[in-house]
C-alpha cells in the first residue's frame, strides 16, 4: 500500500474510519445561523447553548438532547462567540451518556454462567469415582484415577468461567486445558456423558475467541508489547514551573493552572480508559465500546485499543501511531479483518489526534517546544504542532474560568461512503471537569464532524481513569 494513504475495507464497514478521521488540509467551514421559531428570549438561549457545544473536534464531549435515542439535532456553528461558549461550558441540560458500554460486561455473564454450570457437572464424575454419593443416572463405572480427571476438568472449567465473569483477559488459558480434560473424561464415559460435548463446543468457541483477542498474535498483545517498550525508557522528569509557561498565550497559561499541571512532573506517558459509544453516520446505530489507551510524550506515541459490539458481534479496533507512522486495523471477533488504513493521510490524522490528546488529557505537555502558539483573544488560542514532518493546526477555545471547552482542526478529512476523503472540520467539545488524582481534567466529551447539513456527533466518551508516567 502506498504511503500517500491507503485504506482497505473488506466488508464495507466504515464505522471505525470515522472514529479516527483522516487528515487533509481544508478551508475553514462556514455555517450560517439558522432561524429559531421560538420566542425571542428562548431562541436566544437556544442559540447560545448551540454555540456552546457546536464547535467540534475529536474525543470527549456532551450528548445532545436527542442523542440518547440516536438522533441528532443539527446546530449552527459560531466560532467567534467564545464568551458564549465559556458562559455555557458547564451547562447540564445535555444528558450525559452513561449507559451502553456496561452491556459489554453484562454479556460476559451469559457464557460465564453456562460454562460454570458445565464445569460443576463434572463433579458428579468425581463423586462417583470416589463413592461419595450414589448416582444411578451414571451407569458406567468410574475409577479413582478417572474420578480425579473429572475433578481436574471441573476445577479448570469453572476457573475459566469465573475468570471470564470477572473480566480477566487470560480466562482462555485454563479454559483450553479444561476443554481437553473435559472431552477426555466425556469420551471415557460416552454413554452417560455425551451431552457434555455440546457444552464443550461453547467452551471451544470461548477459548478460540479468547486466544484470538488476548493471545500472542492479538491486538492486545501488540498493544502490551509497544506499551512495555515505552514504559521501559521512562526516567524521572523535572517539575513544570511558572517559568515554563512564559511563552504560552494567556488562556493556555490559565488552563495549565486550572488543571493543576503546574507543580507536577513533566508528562512522559499517560494511560487511560474510556467508555462510550460510537457510530458511523447520522441516523446509524450507536455501538457501545470500552477503550484503553497508552500514550507517550517523550517520543510521541499513541496506542488505542477499542472493543465494541456491532449488532451484538464483538468488534476490535487498534490504532497504533509510533515513530511518525500510524495504522488502524479493525476485526470482527479478533479473526476477520474488516478495515485497515495506513499512509500519509493516516499519519496526519493521528498527528491531529496526538495533539488533541495532549490538550485534553495531558495539559502539562503543552509547554513542548514543537508547539508554536498564537494568541487570539482572552479565551482563544491557535497552535501549530509539528512531528516527524507533519505540521497540523488547531484552535483551542476556553471558558472564562480557564477550562478548555473545545478543540477544532481543519487538518483531517472524513472517510466517505464512496471510499474518498472529504475535508471536514473535526472538533471535540468537552465538559464536566473533575479531579483525576493530582490533576483536574474534563471527564466527558464528543467527537464531531462538520458536514454540509450540520454537525454530526460520531462518538461520545466518558473518561474513566488516567495515570501519568507509568504510575
Amino acid at each position: 500500500m502506498g504511503r500517500t494513504g491507503s485504506r482497505r475495507s473488506l466488508h464495507g464497514s466504515r464505522w471505525c474510519m470515522q472514529s479516527i478521521g483522516f487528515s487533509k488540509r481544508s478551508a475553514t467551514a462556514e455555517a450560517v445561523e439558522q432561524e429559531d421559531p421560538r420566542e425571542p428570549a428562548a431562541a436566544d438561549q437556544h442559540r447560545a447553548d448551540a454555540r456552546a457545544w457546536s464547535i467540534g473536534v475529536w474525543t470527549v464531549a456532551p450528548g445532545s438532547p436527542s442523542g440518547a435515542q440516536g438522533r441528532e439535532r443539527w446546530r449552527p456553528v459560531d466560532t467567534t462567540n467564545t464568551r458564549s461558549i465559556a458562559a455555557h461550558s458547564g451547562a447540564n441540560r445535555y444528558r450525559r451518556f452513561r449507559g451502553g458500554s456496561d452491556n459489554l460486561s453484562e454479556m460476559r455473564w451469559i457464557p460465564s454462567a453456562l460454562i460454570g454450570m458445565h464445569g460443576l457437572i463434572h463433579l458428579m464424575g468425581f463423586a462417583k469415582g470416589f463413592g461419595y454419593v450414589d448416582l444411578p443416572q451414571l451407569t458406567q463405572p468410574i475409577s479413582r484415577p478417572w474420578g480425579l480427571a473429572w475433578l481436574a476438568a471441573a476445577v479448570l472449567v469453572t476457573t475459566s468461567a469465573a475468570m471470564l465473569g470477572a473480566g480477566s483477559r487470560s480466562y482462555w488459558i485454563p479454559g483450553a486445558f479444561g476443554l481437553v480434560v473435559s472431552q477426555a473424561v466425556i469420551l471415557s464415559a460416552w454413554g452417560d456423558a455425551w451431552a457434555g460435548t455440546v457444552a464443550n463446543l461453547l467452551l471451544l468457541l470461548m477459548v478460540a475467541f479468547g486466544w484470538l483477542t488476548e493471545g500472542p498474535r492479538s491486538f492486545h498483545a501488540q498493544y502490551l508489547h509497544d506499551a512495555h517498550a515505552g514504559l521501559g525508557r521512562l526516567v524521572p522528569t523535572p517539575i513544570v514551573t511558572e517559568a515554563d509557561l512564559a511563552r504560552l498565550p494567556d488562556p493556555v497559561k490559565r488552563y495549565l493552572r486550572v488543571t493543576r499541571s503546574v507543580g507536577q512532573p513533566r508528562v512522559q506517558s499517560y494511560h487511560l480508559r474510556f467508555r462510550g459509544r460510537i457510530r458511523s453516520a447520522p441516523g446509524s446505530r450507536w455501538m457501545p465500546f470500552e477503550a484503553e489507551q497508552q500514550s507517550f510524550a517523550d517520543q510521541p506515541t499513541r496506542l488505542f485499543l477499542m472493543r465494541a459490539r456491532m449488532f451484538g458481534v464483538p468488534v476490535e479496533a487498534f490504532h497504533r501511531a509510533v515513530g511518525g507512522h500510524a495504522t488502524m486495523q479493525v476485526t470482527v471477533a479478533g479473526a476477520f479483518p474488516i478495515e485497515e488504513a495506513r499512509g500519509d493521510d493516516m499519519d496526519r490524522a493521528e498527528t491531529v489526534t496526538l495533539f488533541n490528546d495532549m490538550c485534553l488529557l495531558a495539559p502539562g505537555t503543552l509547554i513542548d517546544p514543537d508547539i508554536a502558539w498564537g494568541a487570539v483573544d482572552a479565551t482563544t488560542a491557535r497552535a501549530r504542532f509539528t512531528y516527524r514532518g507533519q505540521t497540523i493546526a488547531a484552535t483551542l477555545l476556553f471558558a472564562s474560568t480557564g477550562e478548555l471547552v473545545n478543540f477544532q482542526s481543519d487538518d483531517r478529512a472524513r472517510a466517505e461512503s464512496d471510499g474518498t476523503f472529504a475535508p471536514r472540520r473535526f472538533s471535540t467539545p468537552v465538559r464536566d471537569y473533575r479531579d483525576f488524582g493530582p490533576v483536574r481534567l474534563m471527564s466527558f466529551g464528543e467527537a464531531r464532524w462538520l458536514l454540509p447539513d450540520g454537525e454530526f456527533t460520531y462518538g461520545e466518551f466518558n473518561l474513566v481513569d488516567i495515570t501519568y508516567n507509568g504510575r
